[in-house]
């Protein structure tokens, strides 16, 4: 098979995936894919379902496995120009939320950034995007 029709058909099940997994979170939406889409496309994923499954009044995040080091989750989250108008920024908000969290470590753009997270440490990142999200009244 082509690498690009992979690609697409990744992507599909990817997003066919995110209609049953998504949740919302209070400040932001919870795609959990772990185990279920390839660490290389969920950012994709995630900026797809914010564009096309959910209102784009709050941030997403996206975790997936990290399939180089089992001890890590890679994490994606996405925003939109309206949202970083109102003084979101990703970038910040993960930095912060990886912070003293062991091997984690995050970074990004104000509207896309991503993570590795430890697995261990996933409750407390996910407190701090919150905490963090509460702080910045982007809603």
């Amino acid at each position: 098979m082509e690498i690009m029709q992979v690609h697409r058909q990744n992507l599909r099940s990817g997003m066919t995936l995110a209609k049953h997994k998504l949740s919302d979170a209070g400040e932001f939406y919870l795609l959990d894919l772990r185990g279920q889409v390839k660490d290389s496309i969920i950012g994709t994923v995630a900026g797809a379902t914010l564009a096309n499954l959910v209102q784009s009044t709050k941030p997403i995040i996206a975790l997936s496995l990290d399939e180089d080091d089992p001890e890590m989750l890679k994490i994606s989250a996405r925003g939109t120009n309206e949202l970083i108008e109102k003084g979101l920024d990703l970038n910040q908000m993960l930095r912060i939320a990886c912070k003293d969290l062991g091997k984690s470590v995050g970074g990004g753009h104000k509207v896309a950034a991503g993570a590795s997270v430890e697995k261990r440490s996933l409750n407390d990142f996910l407190l701090k995007c919150a905490e963090y999200l509460r702080n910045t009244k982007t809603q």
